[in-house]
């Protein structure tokens, strides 16, 4: 198969260049051996051969198929040879590209057939094990490794059996393994052929359900499967566990993963057991993986805040909204009749305990001194408080 591809768009050193891309044998057994082998001739528009022009080949994300080489400039005579093997049927779209171009990449298809039953081994049964069951969410490289056990009718182990992978989520790949000169998705002499798993796309909590199949002699397929869990994605609430009925008070919500990294972008759900209300019911996480929202306390009781999201161990808070109400100002004077008790923790100075402002962590607001009530010298103050809907002030 022979397919010509002319750019005459680019720009640059490349520009006007033509591809002439030659598919040698398009199908072949999917046994990691049987390569199919593309061929690619780069040519000026003249018509003569170009060296040194840079060709990549790309194979779809999660694809078993190895180029050898994957990418390589081209000789004197313009010419580029990659062998592509596979050790699973598939129909792979094969990308041809100039690196480093603007030349608009192009595809090729090639099939990868279920070997023949004659290169099949003799199989009685598959077995998955893994060295654990849960993955951390926060997409470490290393992820877990799944090893199918391959054994006969007689239960001695099977060397050469062809093992497909599949996984419903994450990430998963057929490694070669440590030591082993068998290639990635075959068995070798220990019956074993393995893939690693990963979850570097998504840190939600989840299930992941992986399962390896191997061709019998007989024309059937024998599969296990096996479930790995994916933990450690956590929300917190951080503010008052007190509040003020028709106040208004912050909280943060925090989305980490499993190594506690903040987790950014990802919208909330908040709600009130007393339906009180948030200056937004979703919000979304920053940088930090942080939300901060503005609650307002309509009305009065314990009330509980909750927040979640899928695919995240949600978090609640108990809030006492109090309807009473009770304030001591003193009354400006000459004298300075406020004792200093501690650090003011009123940062913004609205009287409310937001997140962030309980310094010495003993759940309520100081305000840096007091003000006795029974000095010598006569102290004035303004009191004030809410009971329910009365309100009430005095000056004594």
């Amino acid at each position: 198969m022979i397919v010509t591809f002319v750019e005459s768009t680019d720009v640059g050193v490349f520009n006007g260049i033509q591809l002439s891309v030659n598919v040698v044998n398009d199908k072949q057994p999917a046994n990691g051996q049987d390569a199919i082998q593309i061929d690619v001739v780069a040519r000026n528009q003249s018509g003569q051969a170009v060296k040194d022009v840079p060709i990549v080949v790309l194979m779809p994300q999660g694809s078993v198929a190895v180029a050898k080489p994957s990418e390589n400039k081209t000789d004197d005579n313009g010419f580029f040879s990659t062998q592509i093997t596979s050790t699973a049927v598939a129909v792979i779209k094969v990308t041809i590209g100039v690196k480093g171009s603007s030349i608009q990449p192009k595809n090729v298809t090639i099939t990868f057939l279920a070997p023949s039953s004659d290169n099949l081994k003799e199989v009685k049964n598959i077995l998955l094990i893994t060295n654990s069951t849960q993955l951390g969410s926060e997409g470490n490289s290393d992820g877990v490794i799944i090893s199918a056990i391959v054994k006969n009718q007689e239960n001695n182990l099977v060397e050469g059996a062809e093992i497909t992978f599949h996984a419903d989520s994450g990430e998963l790949r057929p490694i070669q393994i440590e030591g082993s000169t068998a290639p990635a998705g075959v068995t070798d002499a220990s019956g074993r052929a393995q893939a690693r798993l990963t979850t570097q796309v998504s840190s939600d909590n989840r299930t992941i359900t992986v399962t390896a199949r191997v061709a019998t002699k007989a024309g059937g397929t024998l599969e296990d499967s096996i479930s790995i869990d994916v933990i450690g994605t956590t929300i917190s609430i951080a503010g008052p566990t007190s509040v003020v009925i028709n106040t208004e008070a912050s909280f943060v919500i925090s989305l980490k993963d499993y190594a506690d990294k903040g987790i950014a972008g990802k919208a909330l759900n908040l709600s009130s057991q007393l339906n009180n209300t948030f200056n937004t019911p979703s919000p979304v996480t920053n940088a930090q993986g942080q939300a901060e929202v503005i609650y307002t306390a309509s009305h009065a009781g314990e009330d509980v805040i909750t927040a979640s999201r899928a695919g995240a161990d949600g978090d609640s808070i108990q809030v006492s909204i109090s309807d009473s109400n009770f304030v001591v100002t003193p009354i400006s004077s000459s004298n300075n009749l406020c004792t200093l008790i501690s650090d003011n923790e009123d940062i913004n100075n609205n009287r409310i305990l937001d997140a962030g402002e309980d310094i010495n962590g003993n759940g309520r607001l100081d305000l840096g001194c007091q003000v006795p009530l029974n000095l010598s010298g006569g102290q004035r103050f303004n009191v004030h408080w809410d009971e329910g809907v009365l309100h009430k002030s005095m000056k004594k």
